[in-house]
This record gives structure tokens, C-alpha cells and sequence, in this order.
């Protein structure tokens, strides 16, 4: 079966890059977990032509983690898998 969000070997983090909350928590992560994910800011030039089945008003309410799988997580879910995937009991 093909996944749409299935795009990568690692997860990818899409989150606001601009927003100063979402930066520090990306970095949090970064510094906790290594570099087990991509991070990609969904005002980077390209976004929408390298993810053009994540919908942008979604990208606007919340983090959304697209695992190498394919499967699509938001929000405080996103960040507890990509802890879970690294191990210990988040």
C-alpha cells in the first residue's frame, strides 16, 4: 500500500519556524534526543512542493511528526512518539 506521508528514512518535525515556542521545543528535543528526526519549518521555501499532502492550516495549528513509516502524528503525540522512539518511559 502506499503512504503519501511515507517520504524519508528518519521522522521529520514539520513545525512554525517562525514561532518562537515551537523553536525552543524542536531544540529542546535536538538536545534530548540527538539527531534521531529532521526538523523542517513549514515557511521554508520548498515546503509545499517537498509536502504537498500536509495541508498548511494543519501545519498552522500544531507540530506534526510524519514517521519513516508514514504514519502521521500532531501536536503533544508527536513529540511523546519521538521521545518513545529513542526509549525510556515518556
Amino acid at each position: 500500500m502506499y503512504n503519501i506521508y511515507s517520504m524519508a528514512e528518519k521522522s521529520t518535525l514539520i513545525y512554525d519556524g517562525a514561532c518562537k515556542f515551537c523553536i525552543q521545543n524542536v531544540s529542546f528535543l535536538e538536545r534530548v534526543l540527538g539527531t534521531i528526526f529532521e526538523k523542517r519549518s513549514f515557511r521554508e521555501d520548498g515546503f509545499i512542493q517537498e509536502f504537498p499532502n500536509v495541508p498548511l492550516s494543519e501545519c498552522e495549528q500544531t507540530v506534526i511528526l510524519l514517521t519513516s513509516d508514514g504514519t502521521k502524528y500532531k501536536g503533544a503525540e508527536a513529540f511523546v512518539k519521538l521521545c518513545q522512539t529513542k526509549g525510556g518511559a515518556y
